[in-house]
C-alpha cells in the first residue's frame, strides 16, 4: 500500500522500438518501495472478450457511458441526445453479438439541444449521476467563455430522480476544455497529491477552438474536491462563479490557447503541444495548410500546399517539425471525449494499474472541406498515462502539455473485425464516445456510436476487454 508521503524522486525517459516499427517510449519512475511490485498497464494486458450490439436508431448520436449495479445486476448506461438530454439503461445480454435492449430511466430536460458533448458516471455509493457537458459550437446565447460544466441527479434503485444539483464551474476554466465524464480518484493518489476525490477528464476538441478559453488538444485532467454542500453553485451558461484556482488542481493540460501561441516550429522554445498520436500517423492539411477557402474537394500535394510549417505531418509521415520524441501530433478533430477510466483501487495495490484513456483518430488524410472537418478514415488508440507522472504535473515539476502516454496501441482492427463503419467521415460523428472500466469484473467497456452512418442493422456498439491484475 502505497503511504500519504509518497513523492516522485526521478522521472528517466527511456526509448525502445517495438516490433511493428512504431516508437513508444515508457517512462520509468524512480518512487516508493511499495510501488516496486506494481507495473502499468500495457498492450499485452488487454484482451477482447465480444461487442453488444444496439439497434436503437436513436442511439446514433448518444454520448458518454457509463454503468451501476442494481440487486447485484449490471446495468449500462449513455445519454441519448435527439432533442432533449435523457438517460437509457441496459442489461447484457445472455451472449455477445447480441443486441442490447434499451430502458429509459431519465427524462428531465436540464440541457439546452446545442450541448454536443456529455460525460456520465454513475456514484455508486451516492446513488450519484454526474453529468459533464459543453457546447460544441459557440454562438448565441454562448460566448465560448462558460465555465458551468458539471452538475448531478440522485437516482435510485427504481430508477426515481431527485435532488438537481449544480451547475458547478472552474474559474478560467472553459467547458469546452473539462468536458469528458467525472471519475473517482483512487485514495492513495489524492491523499499523496492532497488532490479532491474526484477528476473529469480527458475532452478534446471541440470546434471555433479559438473562441473564447478554448479546449485541449491532448490530456486534460482537473481534480476537485468534494461538491455538496461546500461549493456554491452556478448558472448554465454562466462564465463566471466557479471554484478559485486554488480548489482544483489540473494534472494534465494542451488547452490550445489562440492561434499565435498554439503552434510551434522550434521544440525547445515552445510553451504549448498537442496530444500524442503514437501508432497512426495522419496527412495534416488543417491549421492553415490548404491554400483555398473552404475547397470541397480533397486537397492536391503540392499544388494546394500554403507553405506554412505549423502541425503540419507531411506527405511522407513524420511528426511534427523539430520533435525529438518522434511522436506526430492531434489533429483538428483528434479527441479522447469521456473514454477514459482511473484503473486502480483505493489502496494503491492493483498489480496492473493506470490511466487509460481511447483516442478517436484521423487516418490517413485530414482537411477542411464545404465546411467541415473531414478525415479519410478514423484510428481508435488505447493510450496509457502513469499517475506518477500526473503527479509531477501537479506539483509543477513538469509542464501540463508534457504529459505523454508510457505506451499505447490501437484497436482498430478489432474493431473493424466486429463491424463498424471505417472510411470517411466528419469525426464529430462516427467515434468512441464513452468508457467505463468495472473493478468487480475486471472489464472495459468501450462505446462506439455511428454517429448517424447507415449501418446494416445497429447504430452503435459496446466492445468489452478483460483487464490484466487484480
Amino acid at each position: 500500500m502505497l503511504k500519504s508521503s509518497f513523492r516522485i524522486l526521478t522521472v528517466l525517459l527511456a526509448t525502445t522500438i517495438i516490433a511493428t516499427g512504431q516508437v513508444r517510449h515508457r517512462i520509468a519512475t524512480t518512487s516508493s518501495s511499495a510501488e516496486e511490485d506494481r507495473e502499468l498497464l500495457q498492450e499485452s494486458d488487454f484482451s477482447f472478450l465480444g461487442y453488444y450490439g444496439d439497434a436503437e436508431t436513436d442511439s446514433a448520436w448518444s454520448e458518454g457511458f457509463s454503468f451501476r449495479y442494481v440487486s447485484g445486476t449490471f446495468r449500462g448506461m449513455t445519454a441519448f441526445l435527439n432533442t432533449n438530454f435523457y438517460l437509457r439503461e441496459f442489461t447484457l445480454p445472455a451472449s455477445f453479438s447480441q443486441n442490447i435492449t434499451w430502458r429509459t430511466i431519465i427524462t428531465t430536460n436540464v440541457l439546452m439541444q446545442n450541448d454536443d458533448h456529455i460525460g456520465i458516471w454513475y456514484e455508486q455509493s451516492a446513488g450519484r449521476l454526474w453529468v459533464s457537458h459543453s457546447v460544441d459550437y459557440p454562438q448565441a446565447p454562448f460566448t465560448g467563455n462558460e465555465i458551468s460544466s458539471i452538475y448531478t441527479l440522485d437516482v435510485n434503485d427504481s430508477d426515481v430522480e431527485s435532488n438537481f444539483q449544480g451547475y458547478w464551474g472552474f474559474t478560467g476554466v472553459g467547458q469546452r476544455s473539462s468536458f469528458g465524464a467525472v471519475r473517482h480518484v483512487p485514495s492513495w493518489f489524492s491523499s499523496a497529491n492532497t488532490t479532491g476525490p474526484y477528476a473529469v477528464g480527458f475532452g478534446g476538441y471541440a470546434s471555433l477552438s479559438n473562441m473564447g478559453l478554448g479546449p485541449s488538444y491532448g490530456p486534460f485532467l482537473l481534480f476537485f474536491p468534494v461538491l455538496h454542500g461546500v461549493y456554491s453553485t452556478i448558472s448554465y451558461g454562466a462564465t463566471t462563479g466557479g471554484l478559485a484556482t486554488d480548489q482544483f488542481k489540473i494534472g494534465g493540460d494542451y488547452r490550445s490557447g489562440t492561434s499565435s501561441v498554439d503552434w510551434f516550429t522550434d521544440y525547445n522554445g515552445r510553451t504549448f503541444d498537442r496530444g500524442a498520436r503514437v501508432t497512426t500517423n495522419v496527412v495534416n492539411w488543417y491549421d492553415g495548410n490548404d491554400s483555398r477557402s473552404n475547397p470541397t474537394t480533397r486537397p492536391t500535394y503540392p499544388t494546394d500546399r500554403s507553405g506554412t510549417d505549423e502541425w503540419w505531418t507531411g506527405e511522407n509521415g513524420g511528426a511534427a517539425p523539430n520533435d525529438p520524441d518522434g511522436y506526430a501530433r492531434f489533429v483538428w478533430g483528434d479527441s479522447f471525449n469521456s473514454a477514459w477510466d482511473w484503473v486502480d483501487n483505493d489502496a494503491g495495490t492493483r498489480t496492473r494499474h493506470g490511466i487509460i484513456a481511447i483516442a478517436s483518430l484521423a487516418k490517413d488524410y485530414a482537411y477542411y472541406s464545404s465546411s467541415s472537418l473531414t478525415q479519410d478514415d478514423t484510428d481508435y488508440e488505447i493510450q496509457i498515462f502513469d499517475p506518477a507522472q500526473v503527479a509531477l504535473v501537479l506539483d509543477g515539476t513538469i509542464p501540463g502539455y508534457k504529459l505523454r502516454p508510457t505506451s499505447a496501441f490501437s484497436i482498430r482492427d478489432i474493431l473493424v473485425a466486429n463491424g463498424i463503419y471505417t472510411g470517411g467521415n466528419n469525426p464529430n460523428s462516427a467515434r468512441i464516445v464513452g468508457a467505463a472500466f468495472d473493478p468487480a469484473t475486471n472489464r472495459l467497456y468501450i462505446q462506439w456510436r455511428s454517429g448517424g452512418t447507415s449501418m446494416p442493422s445497429f447504430y452503435s456498439r459496446f466492445f468489452v476487454f478483460e483487464v490484466a491484475g487484480s
